[in-house]
Protein backbone atom coordinates (compact mmCIF):
# COMPACT_ATOMS: atom_id res chain seq x y z
CA UNK A 1 0.00 0.00 0.00
CA UNK A 2 1.45 3.76 -1.13
CA UNK A 3 2.31 5.67 1.97
CA UNK A 4 0.96 9.71 1.54
CA UNK A 5 1.37 12.59 3.60
CA UNK A 6 -1.64 14.23 1.73
CA UNK A 7 -4.11 11.65 1.49
CA UNK A 8 -5.20 9.59 4.26
CA UNK A 9 -7.20 7.19 2.66
CA UNK A 10 -7.59 4.78 5.43
CA UNK A 11 -8.85 7.56 7.64
CA UNK A 12 -11.12 8.90 5.08
CA UNK A 13 -12.72 5.52 5.30
CA UNK A 14 -12.72 5.35 8.71
CA UNK A 15 -14.17 8.79 8.87
CA UNK A 16 -17.30 7.89 6.64
CA UNK A 17 -17.68 4.62 8.06
CA UNK A 18 -17.87 6.16 11.18
CA UNK A 19 -20.11 9.33 9.95
CA UNK A 20 -22.77 6.06 8.79
CA UNK A 21 -22.92 4.78 12.14
CA UNK A 22 -23.75 7.88 14.07
CA UNK A 23 -26.59 8.37 11.28
CA UNK A 24 -28.09 5.21 11.92
CA UNK A 25 -27.34 5.82 15.50
CA UNK A 26 -29.88 9.04 15.19
CA UNK A 27 -32.13 7.48 13.41
CA UNK A 28 -32.25 4.78 16.31
CA UNK A 29 -32.56 7.22 18.85
CA UNK A 30 -35.58 9.15 17.58
CA UNK A 31 -37.52 5.63 16.73
CA UNK A 32 -36.34 5.00 20.22
CA UNK A 33 -37.67 8.07 22.00
CA UNK A 34 -41.08 8.54 19.79
CA UNK A 35 -41.80 5.14 19.81
CA UNK A 36 -42.41 5.01 15.89
CA UNK A 37 -40.49 3.50 13.15
CA UNK A 38 -41.94 6.04 10.82
CA UNK A 39 -40.88 9.34 12.01
CA UNK A 40 -40.86 10.96 8.28
CA UNK A 41 -41.62 10.43 5.18
CA UNK A 42 -37.58 9.09 4.52
CA UNK A 43 -37.95 6.28 6.99
CA UNK A 44 -40.54 4.32 4.88
CA UNK A 45 -42.52 6.55 2.17
CA UNK A 46 -44.50 3.54 1.51
CA UNK A 47 -45.58 2.62 4.91
CA UNK A 48 -46.32 6.00 5.31
CA UNK A 49 -49.07 6.35 3.17
CA UNK A 50 -50.56 3.18 4.43
CA UNK A 51 -50.49 4.19 7.57
CA UNK A 52 -51.96 7.79 7.03
CA UNK A 53 -54.93 6.00 5.17
CA UNK A 54 -55.39 3.55 8.24
CA UNK A 55 -54.91 6.50 10.98
CA UNK A 56 -57.75 8.46 9.35
CA UNK A 57 -60.10 5.51 8.88
CA UNK A 58 -59.33 4.89 12.55
CA UNK A 59 -60.34 8.17 13.65
CA UNK A 60 -63.36 8.22 11.37
CA UNK A 61 -64.33 5.23 13.45
CA UNK A 62 -63.85 6.64 16.69
CA UNK A 63 -66.10 9.47 15.59
CA UNK A 64 -68.54 7.37 14.05
CA UNK A 65 -69.06 5.05 17.38
CA UNK A 66 -69.36 8.78 18.87
CA UNK A 67 -72.14 9.42 17.05
CA UNK A 68 -73.86 6.38 17.75
CA UNK A 69 -73.56 6.89 21.35
CA UNK A 70 -74.89 10.45 20.57
CA UNK A 71 -77.53 8.89 18.76
CA UNK A 72 -78.31 6.14 21.50
CA UNK A 73 -79.11 9.34 23.82
CA UNK A 74 -81.31 10.70 22.00
CA UNK A 75 -83.26 7.82 21.21
CA UNK A 76 -83.50 7.35 25.04
CA UNK A 77 -84.13 11.16 25.39
CA UNK A 78 -87.38 10.57 23.27
CA UNK A 79 -88.40 7.09 24.61
CA UNK A 80 -88.34 8.72 28.28
CA UNK A 81 -90.68 11.37 27.05
CA UNK A 82 -93.19 8.56 24.77
CA UNK A 83 -93.07 6.97 28.65
CA UNK A 84 -95.09 10.25 29.95
CA UNK A 85 -97.20 10.51 27.01
CA UNK A 86 -98.54 6.81 27.18
CA UNK A 87 -99.42 7.76 31.23
CA UNK A 88 -101.52 10.48 30.05
CA UNK A 89 -103.31 8.62 27.26
CA UNK A 90 -103.86 6.16 29.53
CA UNK A 91 -105.24 8.39 32.39
CA UNK A 92 -107.22 10.10 29.88
CA UNK A 93 -108.71 6.41 29.00
CA UNK A 94 -109.69 6.15 32.26
CA UNK A 95 -111.52 8.95 32.58
CA UNK A 96 -113.12 8.18 29.28
CA UNK A 97 -114.56 5.11 30.94
CA UNK A 98 -115.26 6.57 33.72
CA UNK A 99 -117.46 9.32 32.02
CA UNK A 100 -119.26 6.69 29.89
CA UNK A 101 -121.08 5.25 33.17
CA UNK A 102 -123.81 7.72 32.17
CA UNK A 103 -126.09 6.10 34.53
CA UNK A 104 -124.45 7.59 37.94
CA UNK A 105 -122.23 10.61 36.43
CA UNK A 106 -124.32 13.97 35.66
CA UNK A 107 -123.31 16.68 33.47
CA UNK A 108 -121.54 18.07 36.06
CA UNK A 109 -119.33 14.90 36.44
CA UNK A 110 -118.92 14.10 33.02
CA UNK A 111 -117.82 18.15 32.66
CA UNK A 112 -115.10 17.70 35.67
CA UNK A 113 -114.24 14.44 33.42
CA UNK A 114 -114.02 16.86 30.40
CA UNK A 115 -111.47 19.38 32.26
CA UNK A 116 -109.20 16.68 33.44
CA UNK A 117 -108.77 15.49 29.44
CA UNK A 118 -108.27 18.92 29.03
CA UNK A 119 -105.57 19.59 31.22
CA UNK A 120 -103.87 16.10 29.90
CA UNK A 121 -104.19 17.12 26.55
CA UNK A 122 -102.14 20.13 27.05
CA UNK A 123 -99.97 18.31 29.00
CA UNK A 124 -99.23 16.19 25.73
CA UNK A 125 -98.71 19.52 23.41
CA UNK A 126 -96.30 20.47 26.31
CA UNK A 127 -93.91 17.90 26.02
CA UNK A 128 -94.48 17.39 22.31
CA UNK A 129 -93.38 20.92 21.95
CA UNK A 130 -90.40 21.01 24.47
CA UNK A 131 -88.50 17.36 23.83
CA UNK A 132 -85.19 17.91 22.51
CA UNK A 133 -82.14 17.10 22.62
CA UNK A 134 -79.98 19.97 22.66
CA UNK A 135 -81.88 22.10 20.17
CA UNK A 136 -83.43 19.67 17.75
CA UNK A 137 -87.13 19.04 18.67
CA UNK A 138 -87.66 15.39 18.68
CA UNK A 139 -91.52 14.95 18.61
CA UNK A 140 -93.24 17.56 16.90
CA UNK A 141 -92.68 16.10 13.74
CA UNK A 142 -89.67 17.37 12.36
CA UNK A 143 -87.87 14.11 12.25
CA UNK A 144 -91.31 12.49 9.77
CA UNK A 145 -93.68 13.23 7.34
CA UNK A 146 -94.23 16.87 6.80
CA UNK A 147 -96.67 18.48 4.41
CA UNK A 148 -96.12 21.61 2.75
CA UNK A 149 -98.59 23.79 1.60
CA UNK A 150 -98.50 25.21 -1.49
CA UNK A 151 -101.94 26.60 -1.77
CA UNK A 152 -102.43 28.88 1.27
CA UNK A 153 -105.64 30.24 0.20
CA UNK A 154 -107.09 27.28 0.17
CA UNK A 155 -105.30 25.12 2.86
CA UNK A 156 -104.57 26.65 6.40
CA UNK A 157 -103.17 23.59 7.80
CA UNK A 158 -101.58 19.94 6.88
CA UNK A 159 -99.82 17.12 8.29
CA UNK A 160 -98.98 13.92 9.10
CA UNK A 161 -100.79 11.92 11.74
CA UNK A 162 -98.59 9.67 14.33
CA UNK A 163 -100.46 6.21 12.54
CA UNK A 164 -98.73 6.68 9.36
CA UNK A 165 -96.29 4.15 9.88
CA UNK A 166 -96.99 2.77 6.35
CA UNK A 167 -96.98 6.06 4.47
CA UNK A 168 -94.34 5.74 1.52
CA UNK A 169 -95.29 8.56 -0.63
CA UNK A 170 -93.25 11.50 -1.23
CA UNK A 171 -95.02 14.43 -3.96
CA UNK A 172 -98.10 16.72 -4.67
CA UNK A 173 -101.15 16.72 -2.93
CA UNK A 174 -104.89 17.90 -5.17
CA UNK A 175 -108.05 18.33 -3.84
CA UNK A 176 -111.05 18.86 -5.55
CA UNK A 177 -114.19 19.68 -3.36
CA UNK A 178 -117.40 17.05 -4.09
CA UNK A 179 -119.89 18.23 -1.64
CA UNK A 180 -119.69 21.68 0.33
CA UNK A 181 -120.94 21.16 4.01
CA UNK A 182 -124.15 22.67 5.01
CA UNK A 183 -125.86 23.09 8.61
CA UNK A 184 -129.04 21.33 10.12
CA UNK A 185 -131.79 23.64 8.68
CA UNK A 186 -135.29 23.81 9.64
CA UNK A 187 -137.27 26.01 6.89
CA UNK A 188 -140.76 27.85 8.20
CA UNK A 189 -140.05 26.49 11.47
CA UNK A 190 -142.54 29.69 12.51
CA UNK A 191 -145.09 30.97 10.33
CA UNK A 192 -146.29 34.64 11.19
CA UNK A 193 -147.75 35.30 7.91
CA UNK A 194 -151.40 34.89 8.94
CA UNK A 195 -151.02 36.72 11.93
CA UNK A 196 -153.45 40.21 11.77
CA UNK A 197 -154.36 42.74 14.42
CA UNK A 198 -157.81 41.00 14.28
CA UNK A 199 -156.70 37.47 15.83
CA UNK A 200 -154.33 39.36 18.12
CA UNK A 201 -154.83 40.09 21.43
CA UNK A 202 -151.11 39.10 22.58
CA UNK A 203 -149.57 36.41 24.98
CA UNK A 204 -146.30 34.10 24.39
CA UNK A 205 -145.10 31.46 22.28
CA UNK A 206 -143.77 28.87 24.51
CA UNK A 207 -141.11 25.95 23.36
CA UNK A 208 -138.07 24.29 23.49
CA UNK A 209 -134.89 23.79 21.59
CA UNK A 210 -133.07 20.36 21.99
CA UNK A 211 -129.14 20.58 20.52
CA UNK A 212 -128.59 16.71 19.10
CA UNK A 213 -125.53 14.82 18.34
CA UNK A 214 -125.34 12.48 15.38
CA UNK A 215 -126.77 10.26 16.42
CA UNK A 216 -129.99 12.08 17.22
CA UNK A 217 -129.45 12.02 21.48
CA UNK A 218 -130.31 15.02 22.98
CA UNK A 219 -127.42 16.84 24.69
CA UNK A 220 -128.73 20.11 26.07
CA UNK A 221 -132.61 21.50 26.29
CA UNK A 222 -133.30 24.97 26.54
CA UNK A 223 -136.79 26.53 27.36
CA UNK A 224 -137.73 29.50 24.83
CA UNK A 225 -140.30 32.01 25.20
CA UNK A 226 -141.15 35.10 23.05
CA UNK A 227 -143.61 37.30 23.79
CA UNK A 228 -145.85 38.50 21.40
CA UNK A 229 -147.24 42.01 21.50
CA UNK A 230 -150.86 42.93 20.63
CA UNK A 231 -149.71 45.55 18.28
CA UNK A 232 -147.45 42.93 16.85
CA UNK A 233 -147.36 43.22 12.91
CA UNK A 234 -146.89 39.47 11.51
CA UNK A 235 -143.36 40.70 10.62
CA UNK A 236 -143.12 42.17 13.99
CA UNK A 237 -144.12 38.88 15.62
CA UNK A 238 -141.40 36.97 13.77
CA UNK A 239 -139.03 39.02 14.65
CA UNK A 240 -139.63 38.45 18.17
CA UNK A 241 -139.60 34.89 18.37
CA UNK A 242 -136.49 34.95 16.35
CA UNK A 243 -134.82 37.52 18.79
CA UNK A 244 -135.84 34.99 21.18
CA UNK A 245 -134.18 31.89 20.10
CA UNK A 246 -130.96 33.88 19.14
CA UNK A 247 -130.33 34.86 22.79
CA UNK A 248 -129.64 31.67 23.53
CA UNK A 249 -127.56 30.41 20.24
CA UNK A 250 -124.51 30.06 22.35
CA UNK A 251 -126.07 27.69 24.28
CA UNK A 252 -128.45 25.99 21.50
CA UNK A 253 -125.87 25.72 18.85
CA UNK A 254 -129.05 27.25 16.64
CA UNK A 255 -129.81 30.74 15.17
CA UNK A 256 -133.07 31.69 13.15
CA UNK A 257 -133.20 33.73 10.97
CA UNK A 258 -136.62 35.42 8.58
CA UNK A 259 -137.20 33.87 5.38
CA UNK A 260 -138.44 35.81 1.96
CA UNK A 261 -141.66 34.45 2.79
CA UNK A 262 -141.86 36.38 5.97
CA UNK A 263 -141.82 33.10 8.38
CA UNK A 264 -138.84 32.07 10.81
CA UNK A 265 -136.11 29.82 9.82
CA UNK A 266 -133.78 28.10 11.65
CA UNK A 267 -130.19 26.75 11.23
CA UNK A 268 -127.35 24.93 13.09
CA UNK A 269 -124.26 27.15 13.92
CA UNK A 270 -122.31 24.06 13.34
CA UNK A 271 -121.89 22.87 9.92
CA UNK A 272 -121.48 19.31 8.84
CA UNK A 273 -123.75 16.21 9.98
CA UNK A 274 -121.91 15.80 14.16
CA UNK A 275 -124.64 18.27 15.45
CA UNK A 276 -128.46 18.65 14.64
CA UNK A 277 -131.56 19.89 16.56
CA UNK A 278 -135.33 19.36 16.90
CA UNK A 279 -138.09 22.04 18.37
CA UNK A 280 -140.39 20.57 20.94
CA UNK A 281 -144.50 21.25 20.76
CA UNK A 282 -145.62 24.86 20.93
CA UNK A 283 -147.25 25.99 23.43
CA UNK A 284 -149.53 28.86 22.75
CA UNK A 285 -151.28 31.17 25.41
CA UNK A 286 -154.82 32.04 24.76
CA UNK A 287 -154.05 35.40 23.20
CA UNK A 288 -151.66 34.06 20.16
CA UNK A 289 -153.29 32.95 16.95
CA UNK A 290 -152.79 29.22 16.60
CA UNK A 291 -151.25 30.01 12.80
CA UNK A 292 -148.08 30.76 14.45
CA UNK A 293 -147.72 27.13 15.30
CA UNK A 294 -146.20 27.24 11.50
CA UNK A 295 -143.91 23.71 10.99
CA UNK A 296 -143.14 23.08 14.57
CA UNK A 297 -146.75 23.19 15.39
CA UNK A 298 -148.06 20.89 18.12
CA UNK A 299 -145.82 17.39 17.26
CA UNK A 300 -142.82 19.38 17.09
CA UNK A 301 -140.14 19.06 14.59
CA UNK A 302 -136.40 17.58 13.66
CA UNK A 303 -134.25 19.54 11.45
CA UNK A 304 -132.86 18.51 8.20
CA UNK A 305 -129.34 17.33 8.65
CA UNK A 306 -126.42 19.21 7.99
CA UNK A 307 -123.99 17.30 5.42
CA UNK A 308 -119.76 16.80 5.75
CA UNK A 309 -117.75 18.44 3.15
CA UNK A 310 -116.68 15.90 1.16
CA UNK A 311 -113.30 15.96 -0.90
CA UNK A 312 -111.57 14.28 -3.63
CA UNK A 313 -108.34 14.21 -2.93
CA UNK A 314 -104.82 13.19 -5.31
CA UNK A 315 -101.81 12.15 -3.74
CA UNK A 316 -99.30 11.85 -6.68
CA UNK A 317 -99.57 12.88 -10.11
CA UNK A 318 -103.11 12.57 -11.94
CA UNK A 319 -106.50 14.38 -11.11
CA UNK A 320 -108.37 14.00 -8.28
CA UNK A 321 -110.68 11.01 -8.13
CA UNK A 322 -113.58 9.15 -6.83
CA UNK A 323 -111.96 6.22 -5.26
CA UNK A 324 -109.73 8.85 -3.16
CA UNK A 325 -113.09 10.63 -1.89
CA UNK A 326 -112.29 11.96 1.73
CA UNK A 327 -115.51 13.25 4.04
CA UNK A 328 -114.89 15.66 7.34
CA UNK A 329 -116.63 14.28 10.11
CA UNK A 330 -116.10 17.47 11.83
CA UNK A 331 -116.76 20.95 10.34
CA UNK A 332 -117.59 23.91 12.06
CA UNK A 333 -118.70 26.93 10.20
CA UNK A 334 -119.07 30.67 10.85
CA UNK A 335 -119.52 34.10 8.91
CA UNK A 336 -115.05 33.86 8.48
CA UNK A 337 -116.08 30.46 5.67
CA UNK A 338 -115.65 26.54 6.61
CA UNK A 339 -112.77 24.51 8.34
CA UNK A 340 -112.17 21.47 8.46
CA UNK A 341 -110.16 18.29 9.50
CA UNK A 342 -109.44 16.00 6.96
CA UNK A 343 -108.15 11.81 7.72
CA UNK A 344 -106.72 10.38 4.61
CA UNK A 345 -107.44 6.81 6.25
CA UNK A 346 -107.68 3.37 4.66
CA UNK A 347 -109.45 5.00 0.97
CA UNK A 348 -110.46 3.19 -2.47
CA UNK A 349 -109.27 -0.13 -0.35
CA UNK A 350 -106.30 0.45 0.73
CA UNK A 351 -103.69 2.20 3.27
CA UNK A 352 -101.86 3.87 0.96
CA UNK A 353 -102.19 7.45 2.53
CA UNK A 354 -103.20 6.57 5.86
CA UNK A 355 -102.96 8.77 8.73
CA UNK A 356 -102.34 12.61 6.57
CA UNK A 357 -104.54 14.61 7.32
CA UNK A 358 -105.27 18.39 6.44
CA UNK A 359 -107.31 21.54 7.51
CA UNK A 360 -109.43 23.20 4.75
CA UNK A 361 -110.47 26.42 4.86
CA UNK A 362 -113.30 27.47 2.41
CA UNK A 363 -112.79 31.10 0.59
CA UNK A 364 -115.56 33.42 1.15
CA UNK A 365 -117.21 33.84 -2.54
CA UNK A 366 -120.97 35.52 -1.89
CA UNK A 367 -124.47 33.70 -1.32
CA UNK A 368 -123.54 30.57 -3.69
CA UNK A 369 -126.19 29.44 -6.59
CA UNK A 370 -127.88 26.49 -4.84
CA UNK A 371 -131.86 26.37 -3.52
CA UNK A 372 -131.77 25.86 0.32
CA UNK A 373 -129.54 23.30 1.67
CA UNK A 374 -128.49 21.87 -1.69
CA UNK A 375 -125.31 21.87 -3.56
CA UNK A 376 -124.86 23.09 -7.40
CA UNK A 377 -122.36 23.28 -9.31
CA UNK A 378 -121.32 27.01 -9.87
CA UNK A 379 -119.14 26.61 -12.86
CA UNK A 380 -118.37 23.25 -14.86
CA UNK A 381 -115.69 24.13 -16.23
CA UNK A 382 -113.64 25.08 -13.32
CA UNK A 383 -115.08 22.64 -10.74
CA UNK A 384 -116.02 25.19 -8.26
CA UNK A 385 -119.46 24.12 -6.09
CA UNK A 386 -120.92 25.44 -3.42
CA UNK A 387 -124.51 25.34 -1.13
CA UNK A 388 -126.20 28.26 0.56
CA UNK A 389 -129.74 28.62 2.07
CA UNK A 390 -132.25 30.13 0.46
CA UNK A 391 -132.93 33.10 3.03
CA UNK A 392 -131.17 36.65 2.56
CA UNK A 393 -132.07 38.13 5.64
CA UNK A 394 -129.48 36.62 8.29
CA UNK A 395 -125.79 37.63 7.04
CA UNK A 396 -124.48 33.84 8.44
CA UNK A 397 -127.12 31.36 6.35
CA UNK A 398 -125.43 33.84 3.01
CA UNK A 399 -121.76 34.17 3.33
CA UNK A 400 -120.70 31.19 5.69
CA UNK A 401 -120.73 28.51 2.93
CA UNK A 402 -117.92 29.21 0.91
CA UNK A 403 -116.66 28.31 -2.24
CA UNK A 404 -112.80 27.09 -2.98
CA UNK A 405 -111.92 27.20 -6.38
CA UNK A 406 -110.43 23.64 -7.07
CA UNK A 407 -109.98 23.35 -10.58
CA UNK A 408 -109.03 19.13 -11.40
CA UNK A 409 -105.66 18.45 -10.08
CA UNK A 410 -104.92 21.97 -8.07
CA UNK A 411 -101.96 21.04 -6.17
CA UNK A 412 -102.09 22.43 -2.56
CA UNK A 413 -99.22 20.94 -0.78
CA UNK A 414 -96.34 18.66 -1.25
CA UNK A 415 -95.57 15.54 0.98
CA UNK A 416 -91.86 15.49 2.21
CA UNK A 417 -89.73 13.61 4.30
CA UNK A 418 -87.09 14.48 6.70
CA UNK A 419 -86.13 11.79 8.92
CA UNK A 420 -83.21 11.89 11.51
CA UNK A 421 -80.15 10.93 10.09
CA UNK A 422 -76.95 9.37 11.96
CA UNK A 423 -73.67 9.35 10.29
CA UNK A 424 -72.69 5.60 11.69
CA UNK A 425 -69.82 4.82 9.26
CA UNK A 426 -66.39 6.20 8.95
CA UNK A 427 -67.26 6.84 5.06
CA UNK A 428 -69.24 8.83 2.88
CA UNK A 429 -72.50 7.17 2.81
CA UNK A 430 -72.48 4.83 5.79
CA UNK A 431 -76.07 6.94 7.07
CA UNK A 432 -79.23 5.03 8.59
CA UNK A 433 -82.54 6.99 8.97
CA UNK A 434 -85.17 6.88 11.73
CA UNK A 435 -88.48 8.48 11.22
CA UNK A 436 -90.34 9.96 14.60
CA UNK A 437 -93.78 10.43 13.72
CA UNK A 438 -95.82 13.64 15.09
CA UNK A 439 -96.35 13.38 18.59
CA UNK A 440 -98.85 15.96 19.26
CA UNK A 441 -102.45 15.28 20.21
CA UNK A 442 -103.36 16.93 16.99
CA UNK A 443 -101.67 13.84 15.13
CA UNK A 444 -102.70 10.84 17.52
CA UNK A 445 -105.29 8.74 17.23
CA UNK A 446 -106.51 8.69 13.69
CA UNK A 447 -106.36 5.38 13.40
CA UNK A 448 -109.55 4.53 14.67
CA UNK A 449 -111.19 5.31 11.46
CA UNK A 450 -113.57 8.28 13.30
CA UNK A 451 -111.64 10.72 11.70
CA UNK A 452 -110.39 12.20 15.13
CA UNK A 453 -107.12 12.91 16.98
CA UNK A 454 -106.88 12.92 20.42
CA UNK A 455 -107.25 16.90 20.35
CA UNK A 456 -110.93 16.72 19.76
CA UNK A 457 -111.64 14.15 22.41
CA UNK A 458 -114.76 15.05 24.24
CA UNK A 459 -116.19 13.12 27.39
CA UNK A 460 -119.46 15.14 27.65
CA UNK A 461 -121.72 12.82 25.70
CA UNK A 462 -122.05 9.32 25.75
CA UNK A 463 -121.50 8.97 22.06
CA UNK A 464 -118.38 11.29 23.11
CA UNK A 465 -116.84 9.13 25.56
CA UNK A 466 -117.52 5.85 23.66
CA UNK A 467 -115.51 7.73 20.65
CA UNK A 468 -112.73 8.63 23.43
CA UNK A 469 -111.94 5.42 24.28
CA UNK A 470 -111.63 4.01 20.83
CA UNK A 471 -109.33 7.47 19.60
CA UNK A 472 -107.52 6.92 22.81
CA UNK A 473 -106.99 3.15 22.13
CA UNK A 474 -105.75 3.88 19.13
CA UNK A 475 -103.68 6.67 20.62
CA UNK A 476 -101.81 4.12 23.22
CA UNK A 477 -101.56 1.76 20.09
CA UNK A 478 -99.82 4.42 17.85
CA UNK A 479 -97.65 5.61 21.00
CA UNK A 480 -96.33 1.98 21.07
CA UNK A 481 -95.63 1.53 17.97
CA UNK A 482 -93.61 4.46 17.91
CA UNK A 483 -91.91 3.73 21.10
CA UNK A 484 -91.06 -0.01 19.71
CA UNK A 485 -89.85 1.27 16.54
CA UNK A 486 -87.24 3.15 18.53
CA UNK A 487 -85.91 0.94 20.73
CA UNK A 488 -85.56 -1.32 17.99
CA UNK A 489 -83.94 1.16 16.35
CA UNK A 490 -81.33 1.72 19.46
CA UNK A 491 -80.62 -1.99 20.25
CA UNK A 492 -80.73 -3.63 16.32
CA UNK A 493 -79.06 -0.56 14.61
CA UNK A 494 -77.39 1.84 16.84
CA UNK A 495 -75.42 -0.20 19.76
CA UNK A 496 -75.37 -3.37 17.32
CA UNK A 497 -72.72 -0.43 14.94
CA UNK A 498 -71.14 0.60 18.13
CA UNK A 499 -70.02 -3.06 18.99
CA UNK A 500 -68.95 -3.36 15.54
CA UNK A 501 -67.05 -0.69 15.07
CA UNK A 502 -65.52 -0.83 18.04
CA UNK A 503 -63.82 -4.35 16.38
CA UNK A 504 -63.00 -2.89 13.49
CA UNK A 505 -61.37 -0.01 15.13
CA UNK A 506 -59.34 -2.33 17.35
CA UNK A 507 -58.40 -4.64 14.04
CA UNK A 508 -57.47 -1.17 11.94
CA UNK A 509 -55.13 -0.23 14.97
CA UNK A 510 -53.47 -3.22 15.21
CA UNK A 511 -52.63 -3.51 11.26
CA UNK A 512 -51.75 0.51 11.46
CA UNK A 513 -49.30 -0.12 14.87
CA UNK A 514 -47.53 -2.90 12.51
CA UNK A 515 -46.65 -0.58 10.17
CA UNK A 516 -46.17 2.36 12.08
CA UNK A 517 -45.22 1.52 15.47
CA UNK A 518 -41.19 0.74 16.75
CA UNK A 519 -40.34 -2.75 17.39
CA UNK A 520 -38.65 -1.40 20.52
CA UNK A 521 -36.72 -4.98 21.41
CA UNK A 522 -35.74 -5.00 17.92
CA UNK A 523 -34.87 -2.03 17.70
CA UNK A 524 -32.82 -1.73 21.05
CA UNK A 525 -30.37 -4.47 20.12
CA UNK A 526 -29.81 -2.66 16.96
CA UNK A 527 -28.68 0.33 18.84
CA UNK A 528 -26.50 -1.93 21.64
CA UNK A 529 -24.87 -2.93 17.67
CA UNK A 530 -24.49 0.39 16.48
CA UNK A 531 -23.07 1.80 20.04
CA UNK A 532 -20.12 -1.05 19.52
CA UNK A 533 -19.64 0.02 15.84
CA UNK A 534 -19.58 4.14 17.15
CA UNK A 535 -16.36 3.34 19.57
CA UNK A 536 -14.92 1.03 17.52
CA UNK A 537 -14.79 3.25 14.88
CA UNK A 538 -13.70 6.26 16.69
CA UNK A 539 -10.78 4.04 17.97
CA UNK A 540 -9.95 2.89 14.27
CA UNK A 541 -10.25 6.39 12.82
CA UNK A 542 -7.59 7.33 15.72
CA UNK A 543 -5.56 4.60 14.06
CA UNK A 544 -5.69 5.77 10.85
CA UNK A 545 -4.91 9.17 11.45
CA UNK A 546 -1.36 7.76 12.95
CA UNK A 547 -0.12 6.20 9.83
CA UNK A 548 1.11 9.35 8.06
CA UNK A 549 3.71 9.84 11.17
CA UNK A 550 5.01 6.86 10.39
CA UNK A 551 6.73 8.20 7.16
CA UNK A 552 8.63 10.10 9.72
CA UNK A 553 11.13 7.01 9.90
CA UNK A 554 11.77 7.23 6.24
CA UNK A 555 13.05 11.05 6.30
CA UNK A 556 15.50 10.70 9.30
Amino acid sequence: MALYINTNVSAMQANFNLSQTSNAMASSLEKLSTGLRINSAADDPAGLTISNTLQAEIKGLGQAIQNSNDGINMIQTAAGALTEVTNLIQSMRTLAVSASNTAVNDVASRQADQYQINSAIQSLKNIAATTAFGNVKLLNGNFGYQAQITTPNDINGMGVAASATNLNYIGNISMQIAQQATQAYMTGAFNTSALTSANNAGGTVTFSINTLDSAGNIINTQAITATIASTDTSAQAAADIANAINQFSGTTQVFAAIGPSGNVDLGSVQYGSQFSFSVSPVTLSSGVSAAIGGAVGTAGLTATAGQNLKVYVNIGNGVASAGDLLTAKYIAGNSSGTSGQFVIADTASTNKFNGFYANLAVTQSGSGTGTSGTVAVASAASGELSASFASTANPNWTTAQGVLNTTLGVNVGVLSKNAATFQIGANAGQLVSMVINNLTPDALGFSAGLGESVSQVNVETLSGAQNAIQVLDAANTEVSVIASSLGAFQTNTLQSNVNSLSIAQTNLSASNAAIQDTNMAAEMTNFTRLQILMKSGIAMLSQANQIPSALLTLLQ
